[in-house]
């Protein structure tokens, strides 16, 4: 009985935060390009329904995802301006479509915009920076790579971004114009789009710079040269003059030419706005890219920190919190943590974002219309150099997987110059590692080294475990109330499927009623439980949102190479001055991995890999959300599924709350007993408050106001 009550309350919480999970930005404005999820074999009868009501395919996005385009509707239009039913449409095509999302424009950041005077001349960069060519290289272990004869031969890398100047004499001798392309209106192109502004600010010119520090060619006695400056560029545009893109735009852009191009340099994140759902195909195309891209070694991608400053945690962007992708940050001059970069533990390592050199605070790269420049500097410089030096390790060895990749970054960052500003720990495979550089900063020279003869690692673990406290839920959380949760040890007893050795944790986590300021997430793992406490969302003040639901799927690097076999716990507080309650639903641990020791040096009888895109839709079945609106909502994506499940939850809620009717009243009425015992108690001979183990207060205790009370007189005296 009590265990049904627990799962009917999670129902009715889940319920009434429905259209809140996870929504959208206000100002996002709607296309008229629309996805449609269907079976290929289904796909003329669609093509042949869909031009009855003026749509046309565009192009395949993914394996069962199409583009379609709707052209008497404008491109981009307010919301308030939508007037097309798609029920209609939807009727038509009867069960031949899984779901079907109108797109939607979202803002992305590119944050260093700069001054047109930034932009200076060869006779400039020659006056004022004589031997340039020389003393203006790069530290890293770069310019030691080149002398062993690496320079990223026969690599390619695509800058995603706004679009590079393809004639540009820093960059047009290696750009594959073939490859390159425009996700955007047909008048479009790989070039920077043109804009009046620009003249006074040039936003315009930042895929250019990327392009520039990636592989600006060497030795044309212009400005300085790129860090694999014989790699191929490719320019993939993705973003409108405004910065702004669709969801499909993107995927179609993380998707473009995988057979042929290696890695994806993308320094763009989102404004600093938090837990804004980027949609199940983004993670999907990068599923499918690591699965399919570069002949099925999969393709690499890269991704910053963002310049979040001290108020941001890039754990909250779905954009960079993805385990498929290398976040990187920025270190400082002199090894300085920089005041912009944001604790966050999906960071792998860090490359300079001020300099080109350790002690240095220039950075030069192409500059627009053929100059070159000094200006651009944080975690869109570092994005690029990190990618530069992923093109030396690929040339060192082709055969290199997305995943030998990350390990290589992890085995070879350094973390000695950067020991005083990093805030270290020690993980329990006795890894360093910190919340705002990952591993360390990267080194072109060891990466190389390692490459040449490095064995490929195991296959892929997946495991996916409950984290469990004896309690009905849910639970509220008050300003000092900490809550652990821990996994059960037998749940390890009997596996055959093990992680001998850690990559990505994710923990998937579901709040109802919440606001995130002031909320603080960490995880210990269960060989770092004394070293490391890994901080999957904290330092988040500034984020002011209204009470809502939350499900989220925080992920962290920091237990790489441990071995996870153990006890997890999941600690979940709101710190000091913050004024807003939490409700806890549900939490699970989602474990990624190998077989093996550190780059399969270890013989051991493995259970085979799960697929990672079944393993991907398991993961993202609990908690997924998707609007069933056939109208658009404030800060939602109009959506129709074919599974809709509003009708058949609300019949299952009125029968439900029909039998436990009484059962809800008389928890109504120990509200005020329940939420005392959710509270954290302090010490009154200490400044620290108790830890209050939610495990151990049993279901009755809950139930029973009087137990309760004597229960709780019993934990303050054992703690």
């Amino acid at each position: 009985m009590l265990r049904i009550l627990q799962d009917f309350v999670k129902v009715l919480i889940f319920v009434f935060t429905w259209d809140d999970l996870n929504s959208n930005p206000v100002t996002d404005l709607l296309t008229n390009e629309y996805v449609l999820q269907l079976d290929p074999k289904d796909l003329l009868f669609v093509e042949e329904v869909a031009r009855k009501y003026n749509l046309t395919m565009s192009r395949k996005l993914l394996n069962n995802t199409f583009l379609f385009v709707k052209p008497d509707q404008p491109a981009r239009f307010d919301r308030s301006n939508y007037t097309w039913k798609m029920e209609d449409f939807r009727t038509a095509l009867g069960n031949k479509v899984t779901s079907i999302e109108q797109q939607i424009l979202r803002k992305f950041s590119q944050p260093e915009v700069t001054k047109a005077s930034s932009a200076i001349g060869f006779e400039d960069v020659s006056y004022q920076f004589p031997d340039v060519q020389g003393r203006f290289y790069y530290g890293m272990g770069i310019e030691e790579v080149w002398a062993m004869g690496y320079q990223g031969y026969n690599v390619t890398v695509a800058i995603v971004d706004i679009g590079v100047e393809m004639n540009h004499r820093e960059l047009y001798p290696n750009i594959d114009m073939n490859l390159s392309h425009c996700y955007g209106d047909k008048s479009c192109d790989a070039n920077p789009p043109k804009h009046t502004n620009y003249e006074e600010y040039q936003q315009i010119d930042h895929g250019s710079k990327c392009a520039g520090l990636v592989a600006a060619v060497k030795n044309n006695q212009f400005c300085s040269a790129g860090v694999a400056p014989r790699a191929n560029l490719a320019s993939i545009r993705f973003l409108d003059e405004d910065g702004k893109s669709t969801e499909a735009r993107l995927v179609s852009a993380l998707r473009h030419k995988d057979s042929d191009i290696d890695i994806y340099s993308s320094s763009w994140a989102l404004p600093e706005y938090p837990f804004v759902d980027v949609g199940s195909d983004y993670q999907r195309a990068l599923s499918e890219g690591v699965e399919k891209g570069r002949n099925y070694r999969g393709s690499i991608y890269v991704f910053p920190a963002g310049n979040y400053r001290e108020s941001g945690n890039c754990n909250a962007d779905g954009y960079i919190n993805t385990i498929y992708g290398i976040t990187i940050s920025s270190v400082g001059f002199n090894g300085s943590k920089p005041d912009y970069i944001p604790v966050c533990s999906c960071v792998l390592a860090s490359t300079f974002g001020e300099g080109n050199m350790m002690t240095s605070n220039l950075l030069f790269t192409a500059g627009r219309n053929s100059t070159c420049t000094v200006d651009f500097h944080m975690t869109s410089a570092s994005v690029a150099l990190a990618s530069g030096i992923i093109a030396l390790t690929l040339e060192a060895n082709s055969l290199l997987t997305w995943r030998d990749i990350q390990h290589i970054i992890v085995k070879t960052a350094s973390f000695k110059e950067l020991e005083s500003s990093g805030s270290w720990m020690i993980n329990g495979a006795g890894k360093r590692v910190s919340p705002y550089f990952g591993f360390g900063l990267m080194n072109a020279t060891a990466m190389v080294e390692a490459a040449k003869s490095w064995i490929t690692v195991g296959p892929k673990v997946i495991r996916r475990i409950k984290l469990k406290f004896v309690r009905v839920v849910p639970i509220l959380l008050t300003e000092f109330t900490e809550v652990t949760l821990s996994n059960e040890m037998d749940e390890w007893s009997g596996t055959d499927t093990n992680i001998t050795s850690l990559e990505h944790v994710q923990v998937n986590i579901l709040f109802g009623f919440i606001n995130v300021s002031g909320l603080e997430i960490h995880l210990k793992s269960p060989m770092s439980v004394r070293q490391l406490s890994s901080p999957l969302m904290s330092d988040v003040s500034s984020y002011q949102s209204a009470n809502k639901g939350l499900s989220w799927v925080f992920s962290t690097v920091h237990f790489w190479g441990e071995d996870p076999v153990g006890g997890w716990e999941l600690l979940i507080k709101y710190k000091t001055g913050a004024t807003f309650n939490a409700t806890y639903v549900g939490a699970e641990l989602i474990l990624h991995g190998t077989c093996s020791t550190f780059h399969g040096l270890k013989k051991s009888k493995c259970k085979d890999a799960p697929d990672t895109l079944s393993a991907l839709a398991a993961m993202t079945s609990d908690h997924s959300v998707m609007l069933s609106n056939s109208t658009p909502q404030t800060g939602g994506t109009p959506t129709i599924s074919n599974n809709s499940p509003n009708f058949n939850l609300a019949v299952i809620i009125i029968v439900i709350a029909i039998i436990f009717i009484p059962v809800c009243i008389f928890v109504a009425v120990k509200r005020k007993s329940f939420s005392k015992a959710c509270q954290r108690r302090v010490n009154p001979q200490s400044s620290i408050p108790e830890t209050f183990y939610y495990q151990n207060v049993s279901v009755e205790e809950v139930l029973d106001d009087e137990r309760l009370q004597d229960q709780s007189k019993e934990d303050g005296e054992g703690h």
